[in-house]
């Protein structure tokens, strides 16, 4: 499935609300952990007919705060949650490198 439209989708949206589109751009991590929900949405929805739901963002977000916070996760995740919150927490670290250097 090509996904290469979801970013500019993203961006259309954007300009549309009451903020600064510079606000946008000094959130990139924030897009990109967008945009990597909305992929694993389009591949769900293609390879297996799920459709990931926003208690399946929600989750995989409530998730991803506990790891960024050191803490151990206790809640248990579907698969589906799993590989969203595995997805987020390697861009979450994949941008701190980035920025690092």
């Amino acid at each position: 499935m090509n996904n290469s439209g979801n970013s500019k989708d993203l961006n259309d949206i954007f300009s549309n609300l009451s903020f600064d589109i510079d606000d946008i751009n000094q959130n990139k991590l924030l897009l990109k952990l967008i945009n990597i929900t909305i992929t694993l949405r389009d591949e769900l929805i293609q390879a297996e007919n799920y459709i990931l739901t926003i208690e399946d963002t929600q989750k995989a977000l409530d998730a991803l705060t506990t790891h960024l916070e050191g803490k151990k996760l206790t809640n248990k995740l579907t698969k589906y949650q799993k590989l969203l919150v595995d997805r987020l927490i390697d861009c979450t670290i994949l941008f701190k490198l980035d920025n690092y250097y």
